[in-house]
């Protein structure tokens, strides 16, 4: 691993991309509406215009409570994404598997 970028918000994501091949993502929880938590989201079109031209895969984990990575980023052609939903079927596999 040759660098490692933090960033608070998912805006600088397109200039970055290129230059990465893991993003895990943990967006801090920025407030609440009513009862509900408001985190920031990373959108498809983000992560697409940060690979236009890439030829190498880029591993998304999405490392939030809910979702906060667009699922469609994970149609694009070099991304593989990971959700709070695969981690979680994934690591109970692995909990079944080890018992």
């Amino acid at each position: 691993m040759k660098y490692i970028y933090q960033e608070e918000t998912p805006e600088r994501a397109p200039y970055i991309l290129p230059y990465v091949q893991l993003l895990i993502y943990t967006p801090a929880i920025t407030r609440f509406e009513g009862q509900r938590l408001v985190i920031p989201y990373l959108t498809a079109g983000t992560i697409a215009k940060g690979c236009e031209g890439r030829r190498t895969p880029l591993l998304i984990f999405d490392l939030a409570p809910t979702t906060s990575v667009e699922e469609l980023a994970g149609l694009l052609p070099a991304v593989c994404l990971y959700t709070p939903e695969d981690l979680r079927r994934i690591l109970c596999k692995t909990a079944m598997k080890a018992s």
